[in-house]
């Protein structure tokens, strides 16, 4: 795969992502970028990544993830399957649904992998400023929930550089301590079904991929779940208790715990 062929696939990508669906021929040239192995590779799947946060804003990268979801990974509910008969397809229905299930992680996992591979482009404070881009847009009241979990799902492909990892998840949990969130998710505007549809059915809480990006990521893990510092005074919100014991957590974890 030459430079020039990933330029002008990329290009094409990009420009499909911004005006519709990528085409089956873009996938496959990420899917490509995404599995190749050593050095060299690695740098390709930083320069890719990098081109995509510089030329595709946090809605149009939800956009993928959400008509990606509803063209293959709605496979367990009969809409799409009934469409496929009509339209004269021959597979049985065990058939369909396991070559649009392989589709659906193959295109989400090499999208995800390749966008968290751009941030490793970042420094600190660059990454800084692209969870804040993202999470101002995941906590905007206009955003609906298809969109927010869409990008929460990305997130759990690859290893994002930390600081962009910590920030985006420090963000969300601080969204929600907030009055504006009332502890529901916003129910979505644009699908009748509840939450956007994958695989393993319905997702409904952008906190899951977000944890799934923290477990690929032990720096970032490691600052965002830090037992209090020694000697500093608890809070009693930041406590859990097991059986008559009453335990101090950081406030991270203990967010977590209290969410539910």
């Amino acid at each position: 795969m030459t430079e020039n062929t990933l330029t002008t696939g990329l290009t094409d990508f990009i420009e499909a992502a911004k005006n519709g669906d990528p085409t089956d021929q873009h996938w496959e040239l990420l899917i490509k970028a995404a599995n190749g192995a050593g050095p060299a590779n690695e740098g390709i799947r930083q320069w890719l990544g990098k081109i995509l946060h510089d030329n595709l804003n946090p809605r149009q990268m939800a956009n993928i993830t959400t008509n990606l979801a509803h063209e293959y990974g709605n496979t367990t509910t009969p809409t799409n399957w009934e469409s496929y008969q009509a339209n004269g397809g021959t597979d049985d229905y065990p058939t369909w649904a396991a070559q649009h299930d392989q589709t659906y992680n193959q295109r989400m996992h090499a999208l995800g992998v390749v966008f968290a591979t751009g941030t490793q482009a970042f420094n600190d404070a660059d990454a800084t400023v692209e969870a804040e881009r993202y999470t101002r847009y995941m906590t905007n009241p206009t955003t609906d929930l298809e969109s927010v979990v869409g990008l929460s799902l990305l997130f759990s492909h690859g290893e994002y550089h930390t600081t962009f990892t910590t920030g985006i998840t420090q963000d969300m949990i601080n969204y929600e301590n907030t009055d504006t969130f009332l502890g529901n998710w916003p129910a979505t505007t644009s699908y009748p079904g509840p939450g956007l549809p994958t695989p393993t059915g319905p997702r409904t809480d952008p906190m899951v991929g977000l944890m799934d990006m923290l477990a690929k990521n032990p720096d970032a893990a490691q600052q965002a779940f830090a037992p209090p510092e020694p000697g500093s005074r608890p809070l009693y919100e930041n406590s859990v208790t097991i059986g008559e014991e009453t335990i101090f957590v950081n406030p991270t974890l203990a967010h977590l715990l209290h969410r539910n």
